[in-house]
């Protein structure tokens, strides 16, 4: 036995020599490594040449096998990786990537839209669909990859695993206008009516003989009185309810306090006729005030009440009048008092008349007409206004005028 070498020499010859050469495979080493999210095994194996290695890839969940180098040199991606009749060392780098997935929304018919139409989402992540309905429509239906889902705007995807196709239908919002009477006395109709969004309403309403459209409610707010009654752009559903009341009304009228009378004390009076209460006040009082229905009215007389649509209480009260008595000495000479005054009527005015000294009372005129010449001067019974003017004189004896 010789130890191997490449050339073998054979020095000095002296006798014949049989030389039997065996041979050995030499293996060639296939390095593997990974990065990304995953692993390759053998990390290292030893292949004789012309024999095959093979590296199995493992990606992480959610990851893939995205690329494989080998010698630097892009090879198909395949598990496992295959290097067949293998001839030189070989470095094997696999590359692994986040799976990411497509989440497509459409329309099916129309009538509203989703956003985003298409996106793209990382393995596990969350995918958002924006749902707008058209003005009068709603979400109908929601699939998603051909199964039926839960109605809800946002539509939201969790833990992506998979492509989706999100499909969305609407469908046009319909309401319901419900009519009714409270208390009887006439009908509506149609008492129950499908409207699609937007689309008016219309509600025959019909009283009874001798009766009239006191009220129409609608989702209880008092609405304008008109038949047919039109709700012209319907948005939501109608809840109508209509009150009829008797044609003829009574208007009653009182005096609280006396004084003074009212007529008629009662009458009948048709639906949007007109009532007339004539109002006498006693002599010396006015009237002070007129309510009806509890609402203070402007005074006039007579008290005339028309489009009569409901009953009426008309409550008239009196007061007594009064007047006012003035004063004056113009030319001076001496003094009045009161200079003014108020008195009821009936009732007596006082007015105190003094010369100043060396002077005396010349004359005294109320309303323009001369009086009889009196210190204090009285008007008795006063049943208006009076103006009285006295003059004084110097040393004169005073005039009197009967």
């Amino acid at each position: 036995y010789v130890e191997p070498v490449s050339t073998y020499k054979i020095k000095y010859l002296h006798y014949d020599h049989n030389i039997t050469v065996t041979f050995r495979a030499e293996p060639l080493t296939v390095v593997a490594s990974a990065s990304g999210g995953g692993t390759v095994v053998p990390a290292i194996q030893q292949v004789y040449y012309g024999h095959t290695a093979a590296v199995d890839l493992t990606p992480d969940p959610g990851y893939y096998a995205q690329s494989i180098m080998d010698n630097g040199v892009s090879k198909p991606v395949t598990d496992p990786y295959y290097i067949h009749n293998v001839d030189r060392d070989h470095n094997v780098a696999v590359t692994f990537a986040l799976k990411t997935f497509t989440v497509d929304a459409s329309v099916s018919g129309g009538n509203g839209s989703v956003s985003p139409p298409t996106q793209t989402v990382d393995y596990g992540g969350t995918a958002t669909i924006t749902i707008t309905p058209d003005t009068g429509y709603q979400t109908a239906t929601i699939t998603d990859n051909g199964v039926s889902m839960p109605l809800s705007s946002p539509y939201v995807i969790n833990n992506v695993v998979e492509d989706h196709d999100v499909v969305v239908t609407f469908y046009e919002i319909n309401y319901m206008v419900a009519a009714s009477v409270v208390g009887g006395n006439g009908a509506v109709s149609p008492e129950t009516q499908i409207v699609a969004y937007n689309d008016p309403a219309t509600i025959n309403i019909t009283p009874d003989a001798d009766y009239h459209i006191e009220e129409i409610l609608d989702n209880n707010v008092s609405m304008p009185i008109a038949n047919p009654y039109v709700i012209g752009n319907v948005t939501q559903h109608h809840s109508v309810v209509v009150n009829f009341a008797a044609d003829d009304f009574t208007v009653d009228a009182s005096v609280l306090g006396d004084h003074g009378t009212v007529d008629p004390p009662t009458q009948t009076v048709a639906y949007e006729g007109t009532a007339v209460v004539s109002i006498q006040p006693e002599t010396g009082y006015h009237i002070a005030s007129i309510s009806d229905n509890g609402v203070l009215q402007t005074i006039t007389n007579p008290y005339v009440i028309t489009q009569v649509a409901a009953d009426h209480d008309v409550v008239v009260t009196f007061a007594i009048d009064t007047f006012t008595a003035t004063a004056a000495a113009p030319g001076g000479g001496g003094t009045v008092d009161p200079s003014t005054q108020t008195v009821t009527y009936g009732h007596t005015a006082a007015i105190d008349v003094k010369p100043d000294p060396g002077e005396v009372i010349s004359s005294i005129s109320d309303n323009g007409v001369l009086k009889p010449i009196a210190d204090p001067y009285y008007i008795e019974n006063v049943t208006s206004n009076h103006d009285v003017l006295a003059t004084f004189a110097h040393g004169q004896h005073p005039v009197w005028y009967l």
